[in-house]
């Protein structure tokens, strides 16, 4: 029979798969559904972008709430509604309405994905000392990668019209619902410190305080505007260099499952090099990465690019999460991590989008890709201005 630490770490996976599968259910979707319902190009991308923009502004906030409440509790707050906000895509058709749809569902979704699930994790690590964050994290990937093809299976056999895919919120909302249903069979690691006099906002004076963690999120800020015209971009380079839909959705596929078997790779480089030093490795591979896109023209090529996903993505989001781990201290956590969420996948992703936008217009995406290797180089050299915090105190 299993013991309760392995029931809770079993339990903790399985909400990881649910709440990964649902966002591959509609977010890998939604620019899809959007075009389909009507919208134009512009109209697309001034939606999509809502979703990093509502990140900055919203997750601190939901961070420093969750270190007050707990990470739990206020990740059940936020999967709750988020349940109830799928539905409004449902509803009506029309860029205002979808605009003003997408910024009530960002400002619950953005910490239900981002941060509180990944500091719940990190307290069961940080307790029971039997596992590390990758090994939870793993299964956000399989379930992205299994809600993308499973969603893609469904429209293939049952979708009659462009409206039918509607049903991807309703089936986003049914599986998040499941996972938050076992959320409240998970024990709360987190020990809360009652301060009932004491601000949400209190959180952020040790963490600004140290020079290390600003530079370490403005280090990872620089990052994202790198590697965010990969996310944009990837399948607009494909298709200038003539790859086939087929081969546009392999390179997708490849992209999901090389990350898989490269959790425990990161953590070997991570224990080998320390924390920062295995961002810096990570910095170097996407330099590569970016300099194979802007010279490789054939698509065959090019899908083994793909390759270095987990060099370039995963090493420096595991590396990441687990150096605010440990660098900021233990109660104010959730806003640390918030706080990457914020200017990882909200201040660098808008400013990358900004920027290779610019820079495909005026020079064409394989020299986008150029500019940004070069780009990153430079930042490749300020992380080694960053202190390396090793595990000093922690089992991995």
């Amino acid at each position: 029979m299993l013991n309760s630490i392995t029931k809770q770490g079993f339990l903790l996976r399985m909400i990881y798969t649910l709440f990964f599968i649902q966002a591959g259910t509609w977010f890998s979707l939604f620019g899809l559904f959007l075009e389909r319902t009507g919208l134009n190009g512009f109209e697309s991308g001034i939606i999509m972008g809502i979703v990093p923009t509502v990140m900055l502004l919203v997750m601190p906030f939901w961070g420093m709430v969750a270190d007050k409440l707990g990470h739990k509790n206020t990740l059940l707050i936020t999967a709750l509604l988020t349940c109830f906000c799928f539905f409004l895509f449902i509803a009506n058709t029309g860029f205002w309405y979808f605009l003003i749809s997408t910024v009530i569902l960002s400002i619950v979704y953005n910490p239900t994905m981002n941060s509180l699930l990944d500091s719940i994790a990190l307290d069961y690590v940080d307790t029971h000392k039997t596992d590390n964050y990758g090994n939870f994290r793993i299964f956000g990937s399989i379930g992205y990668a299994v809600g993308g093809l499973l969603v893609g299976r469904l429209m293939t056999v049952y979708l009659t019209n462009p409206h039918d895919m509607k049903f991807i919120f309703i089936f986003a909302s049914a599986l998040l619902f499941v996972g938050w249903v076992l959320l409240f069979f998970l024990k709360q690691e987190h020990k809360l410190v009652k301060h009932e006099k004491e601000s949400i906002f209190v959180g952020l004076k040790p963490i600004f305080k140290d020079k290390y963690i600003v530079g370490f999120l403005v280090l990872n800020t620089f990052v994202a505007v790198s590697i965010q015209s990969v996310w944009s971009y990837y399948t607009v380079y494909l298709n200038k260099i003539g790859a086939s839909d087929q081969t546009v959705g392999i390179g997708i596929m490849i992209q999901a499952l090389v990350e898989l078997p490269f959790y425990p790779i990161a953590y070997f480089i991570i224990k080998k090099f320390g924390l920062v030093r295995a961002i810096s490795i990570s910095i170097f591979a996407t330099a590569i990465r970016l300099f194979l896109y802007a010279t490789v023209s054939h698509p065959t090529f090019a899908l083994g690019i793909e390759c270095l996903q987990g060099f370039s993505f995963i090493l420096n989001l595991v590396a990441a999460i687990e150096y605010l781990n440990i660098a900021v201290p233990i109660r104010y956590r959730a806003t640390g991590q918030a706080l990457f969420a914020a200017t990882y996948m909200g201040v660098g992703a808008i400013a990358g989008n900004w920027w290779a936008g610019y820079l495909v217009d005026a020079f064409g995406v394989q020299r986008m890709f150029l500019i940004n290797a070069f780009v990153i180089c430079l930042t490749f050299v300020y992380s080694f201005f960053i202190k390396n915090k090793q595990y000093e105190h922690k089992k991995i």
